[in-house]
This record gives C-alpha cells, sequence and structure tokens, in this order.
C-alpha cells in the first residue's frame, strides 16, 4: 500500500515513480522466456530472441503506455511478440527505447524481418514512426514494416480525431501474425494485417468473413516464419 506523509491510498505498489519497472521487473522474474533488455529501457524481449534470428523468423514488437497489463510485456513469448516496450503510466515510450527493441530483435540480411504493430494512438504513432524512420535509414538492409491497428468501433470517425483506437483488437492482431499458416516471408504477413485492420471490427464476431489462408502465401509451401 503507497503511502504519502499522512496520507494512505489504496494501491497495489510501492511507489508510484518506480511502478512501472518494478511491474516488468517481476514479469520477467515468474517467466523465464522473458527477459530485460536493460534495466531502463522497459523493454521485454524473449529469452531466445537471438535463436529465433538465427532461423529467419519474423519479429513481432508492439508496445505503449503502460497501465493495461498484462499488455504488452504479458503477450511475449513464443506464439506472439517477440518484444515488447512499455513507457509511463498511460504515456508513449520513447522512440529511443523503441529503436533499442528493434535492434535487439532484427538483424540487417535477416531472412525473416521485423513487423511493428502499433496501436493508433497519437503518441505511439509518433514514436514508432520515428522509430521506423531512423531504422530504415541506419540499416537499410533491414526488412521492416509497421502496421497500425485501430478497431475501437466507439472512438471518433477519422474526421474528427486520429481514428479508431487500437484495444482489444490489437491482441488479436498479435496472434495472427503467429498463426503459422505463411510462408517463411513478412510479405504475407504484412498482406493479411492490411487486409484485417479495416474490417477488424466485424472480424471479431464473424471470422467467417476472412478470406482463405492461402490468399495471402506467396507459394504453395505452407511454413511458419514465426516461432
Amino acid at each position: 500500500m503507497a503511502t504519502t506523509g499522512s496520507e494512505s491510498y489504496k494501491y497495489l505498489l510501492n511507489r508510484i515513480e518506480s511502478c512501472v519497472d518494478e511491474n516488468l521487473a517481476g514479469q520477467v522474474c515468474l517467466h523465464p522466456g522473458q527477459r530485460l533488455l536493460t534495466t531502463d529501457s522497459r523493454v521485454v524481449i524473449r529469452a531466445d530472441i537471438e535463436q529465433v534470428i538465427e532461423q529467419g523468423k519474423v519479429s513481432l514488437l508492439c508496445g505503449g503506455g503502460a497501465g493495461h497489463e498484462p499488455a504488452h510485456a504479458g503477450y511475449v513469448g513464443q506464439g506472439m511478440l517477440s518484444a515488447s516496450v512499455s513507457g509511463s503510466i498511460f504515456t508513449s515510450p520513447p522512440s529511443a527505447n523503441i529503436f533499442a527493441a528493434i535492434k535487439a530483435i532484427s538483424r540487417p540480411n535477416s531472412a525473416g524481418g521485423c513487423l511493428l504493430l502499433v496501436p493508433n494512438y497519437t503518441g505511439d504513432r509518433l514514436n514508432f514512426g520515428l522509430s521506423f524512420e531512423k531504422v530504415k535509414k541506419e540499416q537499410p538492409n533491414l526488412k521492416i514494416e509497421m502496421l497500425v491497428v485501430g478497431e475501437d468501433c466507439a472512438s471518433l470517425p477519422s474526421v474528427q480525431s486520429a481514428g479508431r483506437r487500437g484495444l482489444c483488437g490489437q491482441v488479436f492482431a498479435n496472434k495472427v501474425g503467429k498463426t503459422g499458416f505463411f510462408s517463411p516471408s513478412i510479405n504475407p504477413a504484412v498482406r493479411l494485417h492490411q487486409f484485417l485492420n479495416p474490417t477488424l471490427t466485424f472480424a471479431l464476431n464473424n471470422l467467417s468473413q476472412l478470406p482463405p489462408i492461402n490468399d495471402f502465401v506467396d507459394n504453395s509451401t505452407v511454413v511458419s516464419p514465426y516461432p
């Protein structure tokens, strides 16, 4: 329980200033398949990320402000994200941390590449976008793509705001990239998400509307690019 002076607040944390870092430290302690990139970057990555890269698999990165746990660190592991990056409470992660996360889970000339799945919030789009452009400039041989997820039908129309927010549909989008029915290339995953994003609101209720998975596969060999 946190206290300030003579007042007591019913929070399950020690100090507000350190709650994000302590939460992530606890997260990786409880899950041996995860580790922190550094103690101050707020980046959680798969413990076996080097093997993933060596195998030429596509790496997935997502992130956003803290306060929505288990998002996004809780989704790091086999079958979902390769890494997550967290900001402060309800605050987008800084571009420097996003840039560090991208470099940690991808390599130039790697067969797989890196796919950024970004929630549709102004700060996230800005900071992920800055990191995306910086990586493309510094590492032109790195295969990297960025897709924005926004499915919240309660959000204001795009003419009045940044558009639909990325909420629960973000989890679905993360998992779609890990279903294991794609050819070993980043391109089919990008095409599938490009189809999925504008239809995600109804797709969550009626998955039969999705086209056959073969529509997104480059060739007849169905091999998962994702670990």
